[in-house]
Formats: C-alpha cells, sequence, structure tokens
C-alpha cells in the first residue's frame, strides 16, 4: 500500500516538471506546493498563477 503511494507521488512529481516545470519554476514543482497555489487561487487571494506563487511567498511559506 505504501509503495504504490510512493510511486503516485513520483509519478505526480515527474509530470508537474514535465508539465509545469517553466512556469513554475523548481521551488513549486511538487504535489503539496502546487496544492497551496490553487488553494490561494480557489479562496480568490490570486487570479493567476504568478499572483499565487507572489501571494505564497508573501505570506513566508517559501
Amino acid at each position: 500500500m505504501l509503495w504504490n503511494w510512493i510511486t503516485i507521488s513520483r509519478n505526480a512529481s515527474r509530470a508537474i516538471v514535465n508539465n509545469y516545470g517553466a512556469i513554475l519554476g523548481k521551488e513549486f514543482c511538487n504535489p503539496d506546493r502546487v496544492e497551496d497555489l490553487i488553494s490561494l487561487m480557489e479562496d480568490g487571494s490570486a487570479d493567476t498563477v504568478s499572483e499565487a506563487i507572489a501571494a505564497y511567498k508573501g505570506a513566508g511559506k517559501a
């Protein structure tokens, strides 16, 4: 069970890097950080990925 979760997590990380690495930058290329950015956009704190990254960094999380 744990092995499946590790495999899924690694695959998700690879997919993020391959598809969005140029946009997000290395710092945000993991599922947890992407989820944080999505949350910022969903709660209205940011309208774009760039704004979400700025808000994330401004909150002292980065």
